[in-house]
Order: structure tokens, then C-alpha cells, then sequence
């Protein structure tokens, strides 16, 4: 049932539909590679097996369907001007991926998936506070990479191991595009008094007429032309203080704008508990800074961290935490205990055949990121993620 809805809510959302038909392909298989790949008129899926019997995949995973299918839209019938070539002798120019994939995680992993049902509001708070404390508090990477050189060195770096992800930056052209389309479509929401929304500009730019596959590039200049047209404002500058210049900090006025407030706090975030299940991992990264399988191999760890700077480092091991031997509850457990006391928590290490102890200088507790609700302002998030389809959900 939430699949049609996704369907209705994306031809409210665009108002015109660009193929004769469309066929989502799903393959389930647990020796699968995780991946949703886009076409004009169909989308290759393919995900665990557990996809629709385990709750905590389908928290992950439901976006995928949403998301693959505005690239009809956006990607395939709408595609920037550098990725429209003839032969495999010109070059791609990806340098738009922030419009192409970061506008569609936005449109929908957020919008659509939410208006669809595919997440109660509450849950849909919790991944954007996910995606806004990660490109925020966990990219030390900009203090020296523009989003835009995200998405140009894509085909040098796009296939990287995850290690030192947030020195590198990785593929950051999704989640913080999806927060600079947030932060436009609040300000064209706040700036017309309501009037119009980011969904004018998805009607005029991928909407039109039903018709045919086609593609029909675009530009920059195209993407700026189309924003004024439905509400003006200097968007050029918008899009080059966010896209092309270092920022220290991650573009969350969508956020404030939208009436909430990023926070931390030790309540679970229920978002980043379906990926800590999904990936049996253990997710410390907004306190001590790192993420762990849980047989204790270490995954990544954040430059800056307490446990960075404890000498915690990629593909370690964790043996014990504060005297115990290491798991996640006992994790959680000494680090609640370590918000009483000035004692570093210790962690013993191995690596090869090196064991050493670790003292990690952290008493902040368990810290998860969390939207919490500003009543002066108006609850815009809500509003953007209210169905917009005349059928009921």
C-alpha cells in the first residue's frame, strides 16, 4: 500500500510523469550488494533478504524505492548538462551531483518517504538529525573540502574503503545536498508567507506534460533561472557559499528555519539503531567518535575525538572497555558511569600482535542526535512531509 502511495504522492509532487511505465526490479538476497540503481522507466534494487520481515531493514532500506524512482525525474528526464554525452570518448562532468543526487535524497529519501508513510514524522526527524549531526559534527574534512569537490572526485575516490571517511568527506553530495534543497525550500516557504514551496519548483522544472522517455539537460544557470521564477531571491550566491566554498559548519538553516533544533542527548535514535542492526555494528561516533562491528573490530574513527586522540584507529580491535570485556552493552554502561567521575575510560586494543590500553577523556555520556521543537517559529517539516495526494495514506 505505501508503494502506490509513493507513487501518488510523487505525481502530486511533479504533476506530470515522463515514461510509458514504471517496473521497481527487487532482488533479495543476503550475498547481494546493497544498491538501488536508476533508469528512465525502472530502478534495479537489490537488498537483504530480511527486507519485509525484519522492521529495522525497512527503516534502513524503505528511502531506496522513493529515491530511485524521482531519478526518473530528476537524473534521467532532467539531467545535468555534463552527464548528456554521445559516445565514452567525452568525458562526464559531475560536478551538479549535489542537484542530481543530493536534490533527489532530499525530494526522496525525505519528502516522498515521509509523505508516502514510510516513516512517522518523528522518525523522519530522526534521519534528517542523523544526516545534519553527521555532516556537521562528524566531517572534520571541511575544514579543507568544498561539498562541490565532493561530488568532482567522485571517479578518483567514489569506490574508497570507509576508513577516515570524515577527513575525506566521502560521497557528502548526498546528505548535505538534501540539506541545502531543505534549507531552500524553507526559505522559499518563509520569504512567500506560505505561498509557494520547493513543490512549485518541482511542478515547473521536472513536471510539464506527461510524455515519452526524453532527456532534457540542464545547467546551473538553468537550476538558479528556475528558483527566481518561483520565488526571487540571489540564489547564485546561495549556491556558491554552500557548494563551492569551505564551510565549517554544515548548512542546517533548513533546519532551524523549518521551527526545530539540532541537539544531542542520550535517548536512542531510532534511525541510527536500524543501521547499527542492520550492519551489526556498534555506533559511538557522536560520543567517544568511532563505530565498531561487534566482534569489536573498529571501523572508522572521527579525527578530533576523544578516541582519536586516545590513539584509537581503523581496523584495531577492542578487547575490553573500563575493565570489561568489550561489547555494546558494556560500552554503553561504562560510558554512562563516566559522566560521574573525571577518570578516562580505559580501552585495551589489539592490533596484530600489539595489545596497548587506551584512555579515552570523555564524560559527555551516550550522545545521539535529535531534533527538538522551537515554538516560536513554525513547524515547517511538518508541513513539508504532510501528504499531498488526494489518496488516503
Amino acid at each position: 500500500m505505501k508503494m502506490r502511495h509513493v507513487v501518488h504522492e510523487a505525481e502530486a509532487l511533479f504533476g506530470a510523469r515522463h515514461y510509458a511505465s514504471y517496473v521497481w526490479l527487487v532482488g533479495l538476497g543476503d550475498s547481494f550488494t546493497n544498491n538501488g540503481v536508476e533508469h528512465h522507466e525502472s530502478t534495479d534494487i537489490r537488498l537483504p533478504e530480511s527486507l519485509y520481515t525484519k522492521a529495522e531493514f525497512m527503516q534502513r532500506w524503505a528511502s531506496i524505492f522513493a529515491h530511485e524512482y524521482v531519478h526518473s525525474w530528476n537524473g534521467k528526464y532532467r539531467r545535468p548538462d555534463g552527464l548528456t554525452r554521445s559516445n565514452f570518448q567525452e568525458p562526464l562532468e559531475d560536478d551538479l551531483l549535489w542537484v542530481y543526487e543530493g536534490m533527489t535524497r532530499y525530494l526522496g529519501d525525505f519528502v516522498l518517504r515521509g509523505r508516502a508513510g514510510f516513516g512517522s514524522p518523528e522518525f523522519m526527524r530522526d534521519y534528517l538529525a542523523f544526516i545534519a549531526a553527521q555532516q556537521d559534527r562528524l566531517r572534520p574534512g571541511r575544514a579543507w573540502r568544498s561539498l562541490a569537490d565532493s561530488a568532482v572526485g567522485v571517479p578518483a575516490f567514489g569506490e574508497a574503503p570507509d576508513e577516515w571517511i570524515g577527513e575525506r568527506r566521502g560521497l557528502d553530495y548526498y546528505p548535505e545536498g538534501a540539506l541545502i534543497w531543505l534549507e531552500a525550500d524553507t526559505l522559499i516557504r518563509t520569504r512567500s508567507g506560505g505561498k509557494r514551496s520547493f513543490d512549485d519548483f518541482c511542478r515547473s522544472f521536472f513536471g510539464g506534460t506527461d510524455s515519452a522517455p526524453a532527456v532534457r539537460a540542464y545547467s546551473r544557470a538553468d537550476i538558479v533561472t528556475a528558483l527566481n521564477a518561483v520565488e526571487a531571491y540571489d540564489w547564485d550566491t546561495f549556491r556558491r557559499a554552500r557548494v563551492e566554498q569551505v564551510q565549517p559548519h554544515a548548512p542546517l538553516g533548513g533546519i532551524t528555519a523549518g521551527g526545530w533544533t539540532l541537539v544531542q542527548n542520550d535517548q536512542a535514535n531510532p534511525y541510527l539503531d536500524a543501521v547499527a542492526k542492520v550492519t551489526k555494528s556498534n555506533d559511538f561516533s557522536h560520543s567517544l567518535g568511532f563505530w565498531a562491528k561487534d566482534d569489536g573490530k573498529v571501523v572508522d574513527v572521527v579525527h578530533g575525538t576523544p578516541a582519536f586522540a586516545a590513539g584509537l584507529a581503523p581496523a584495531t580491535k577492542l578487547i575490553a572497555i573500563g575493565g570489561r570485556k568489550w561489547s555494546e552493552d558494556a560500552a554503553k554502561e561504562v560510558i554512562i558511569a563516566a559522566e560521574h567521575n573525571t577518570v578516562p575510560i580505559e580501552l585495551i586494543v589489539e592490533s596484530g600482535d600489539i595489545v596497548r590500553t587506551l584512555r579515552v577523556d570523555w564524560h559527555g555520556g551516550l550522545a545521539y542526535p535529535h531534533l527538538t521543537r522551537n515554538a516560536k517559529q513554525v513547524d515547517l517539516l511538518s508541513r513539508i512531509i504532510t501528504p499531498r495526494s488526494a489518496v488516503k495514506n
